[in-house]
């Protein structure tokens, strides 16, 4: 392993207690770059936001039935990663088992503009083109995000399932090991 990079966030603190941008490694290519910085698809890690989303709106209860069948939406035609279909699945199993077609029509029932406005509200980076740009594909990894901002995104998940007021709220702070408090404002270099 040439790379590597973690976050670690005291949820009920809002702590942030450890950030691994990268290894230093001589040997190691692209050893200075700041991973948990660097854009990336994100793959399946928006479903159970989006889960969270069609619960709190309403649209859903968890264990209501979502259709996993041959699906076409205009020219998109999702599959699962097994290339199978389940019939009718609760919600939940969406999330469980990562399928991409009942993720796909959740999203297109709640409306692909309505949950994009929810990302760019909770700040979810780097997804700076539209909601038509991505499509229904974004809730399969159609866009890129940061690690950091996919770290804050399930700390929200988290805080909100414990009644926090704005949960999605920044990272304010880290604690270093002489116990000082830093502001942590990352600015990406133009």
């Amino acid at each position: 392993i040439n790379n590597t990079s973690a976050i670690v966030i005291d949820v009920e603190n809002n702590t942030l207690l450890s950030y691994i941008g990268n290894i230093p490694n001589q040997n190691g290519k692209f050893s200075y770059v700041d991973i948990n910085q660097s854009p990336r698809s994100y793959g399946s890690l928006l479903k159970p936001l989006l889960y969270a989303y069609a619960l709190e709106k309403g649209y859903f209860l968890s264990e209501e039935l979502v259709a996993d069948i041959p699906t076409n939406i205009g020219d998109f035609q999702p599959m699962n990663f097994d290339k199978k279909f389940r019939g009718a699945v609760p919600l939940s199993q969406m999330v469980t088992q990562s399928l991409n077609v009942p993720a796909v029509r959740t999203l297109n029932y709640i409306g692909l503009q309505e949950f994009y406005h929810f990302l760019k509200t909770i700040q979810l980076d780097y997804l700076d083109k539209g909601a038509d740009h991505y499509g229904l594909s974004l809730i399969l990894g159609g866009g890129e995000t940061n690690l950091w901002s996919l770290a804050r995104m399930y700390k929200g998940l988290a805080q909100s399932t414990l009644g926090y007021i704005n949960a999605f709220g920044s990272v304010q702070y880290l604690m270093n090991k002489k116990k000082k408090v830093a502001t942590l404002r990352y600015q990406p270099i133009q």
